[in-house]
């Protein structure tokens, strides 16, 4: 959502409210002084800011909803690429190298639910795994070893009171934070 923007990057915040007790399933991809100001579900592709885009203080706010209307945009576009391979797998049909890599490169995003992934998986078992579906859920595993996801946080800028507009300032952190995907 915030590649390619300015950093760092003022917002306005209105208020003084804050994210706090972030369930384990969302990612925190900003903060201001360890106070949560956005957070991310991936495999949902829903997002929440504690600033305003919207306003005229947010510099770049226009663009940061561009991308992140782009960003939950991208959970259709990947369901309908995965979901006739689903579809193949639930007839006991075959998957070629490429739809195995597809389908398990999704799975690695967390983009696949977990009912979806038991159906495909008891699918294959049934019928028995192919070398081909073998070879392309290896090779989607080894391109991702682990998942980075980059934590971004916020600096003031200026310090006024909560009650009255303020801006804060968005870059990432020195190194990207490893976690590793939600089981």
């Amino acid at each position: 959502m915030f590649a390619g923007l300015t950093n760092p990057l003022p917002v306005a915040r209105y208020h003084s409210l804050v994210g706090s007790n972030i369930p384990a399933g969302l990612t925190i991809n900003a903060n201001f002084n360890g106070m949560v100001m956005a957070v991310r579900h991936d495999a949902d592709r829903v997002c929440g800011f504690q600033f305003h885009p919207e306003s005229i203080l947010t510099t770049q706010g226009a663009r940061l909803l561009e991308q992140t209307l782009a960003w939950a945009l991208q959970k259709l576009e990947q369901t309908n690429v995965i979901q006739p391979i689903l579809e193949k797998l639930y007839q006991a049909e075959t998957l070629s190298q490429q739809e195995s890599h597809l389908l398990f490169s999704a799975v690695v995003r967390g983009e696949v639910k977990p009912e979806q992934l038991a159906a495909a998986l008891v699918s294959m078992k049934v019928r028995g795994e192919q070398p081909q579906e073998i070879a392309g859920a290896a090779t989607a595993l080894l391109e991702t070893p682990r998942r980075s996801r980059v934590q971004t946080t916020c600096s003031p800028i200026s310090s006024v009171p909560a009650a009255t507009a303020a801006t804060v300032s968005i870059f990432p952190p020195p190194a990207p934070l490893w976690r590793r995907p939600a089981a």
